[in-house]
């Protein structure tokens, strides 16, 4: 039988991926959450009119740069989480090599610690 792997970026709420996870890990469907760093050029960050930067800029009277460069201070790898990061560890999960570790949270932080 081929496992599909079902991949959830759930970040608040990882609970519900070990939920779903039990019922689908007989059928050999691996359930799994991927929990991003922050991604400092996404759309949510950059272009809404409720961006991050322009809402974090304004509530704390500095530019938006600053507010970037306080968020990749804050990261040991002193940069934002890339889509690519998030695409490199979707394709470690779908991998035979992991077939044996259903119902994981995979963290890619940046080596910032996610709680």
């Amino acid at each position: 039988m081929i496992a599909y792997e079902f991949l959830l970026d759930i970040r608040n709420d990882i609970g519900s991926s070990t939920t779903i996870s039990s019922r689908y890990v007989v059928r050999e469907t691996r359930v799994n959450a991927i929990c991003s760093g922050n991604s400092l050029n996404s759309p949510l960050w950059t272009e809404s009119p409720n961006a991050l930067f322009k809402q974090y800029a304004c509530t704390r009277g500095i530019s938006k740069e600053q507010i970037r460069q306080t968020y990749i201070e804050q990261v040991p790898m002193k940069r934002g989480c890339t889509n690519n990061d998030v695409c490199n560890a979707v394709a470690f999960r779908t991998s035979d090599q992991v077939s044996y570790m259903p119902s994981q949270a995979i963290n890619v932080p940046g080596g910032k610690e996610i709680r």
